[in-house]
């Protein structure tokens, strides 16, 4: 995806020169007519609107899409560029953020909250993600999730079952879960 932005002067950010795309260029030429009226332009009908985060998508980011049956989300630290369909979140204490959201209790926790498809998928949307309860925790204790997750990128799939198992054990610490809800926190569907 090539994002043909105006640049965002005061962070340093230069303008997205479109003749460095031509077939880009070319195939958009043969819009003129449409893009020239375009209400949504930036400095040129070529380019988009400002863009009052458009630095975030350099950033590390959680990325998601909206309609899945689990928790799906990934880290995202090479500044990828997303479209319409994947919503993302920048920010502090994004390692842990990442192990939360994909754990069984925020699994479960979203199955109470959210309006699902119809077909057995949930919309994580704005709306529903806003609504979850994410606990503080200890500094320590957010250091060894984040190197849990951090191990995850290059293991094998057996080890990161493993490390999930691991990482879900030290959120239920967090709430201080006795072994009944533990185990049926593991054991439960979401709609339980």
């Amino acid at each position: 995806m090539i994002a043909a932005h105006n640049g965002i002067q005061e962070k340093g950010i230069p303008k997205i020169d479109i003749k460095k795309y031509p077939a880009v260029k070319t195939h958009l030429d043969s819009y003129w007519a449409q893009i020239e009226k375009r209400t949504d332009q930036g400095d040129t009908p070529y380019h988009l609107r400002s863009c009052a985060y458009m630095e975030d998508f350099s950033k590390p980011k959680i990325v998601w899409i909206e309609l899945v049956d689990r928790p799906n989300f990934a880290l995202d630290e090479t500044g990828i560029m997303a479209n319409n369909t994947v919503f993302f979140i920048t920010g502090r204490n994004i390692h842990f953020l990442l192990a939360y959201l994909n754990s069984r209790l925020c699994d479960w926790q979203f199955g109470k909250i959210c309006a699902t498809s119809g077909t057995g998928t949930r919309r994580w949307i704005k709306q529903y993600i806003e609504q979850i309860l994410i606990p503080f925790p200890k500094p320590e204790v957010e250091q060894l999730i984040q190197r849990l997750v951090e191990k995850m990128g290059t293991s094998t799939p057996a080890e990161k079952a493993k490390l999930s198992v691991e990482i879900d054990h030290q959120i239920f610490a967090l709430f201080n879960f006795t072994k009944d809800g533990i185990a049926f926190l593991s054991n439960c569907t979401p709609t339980q």
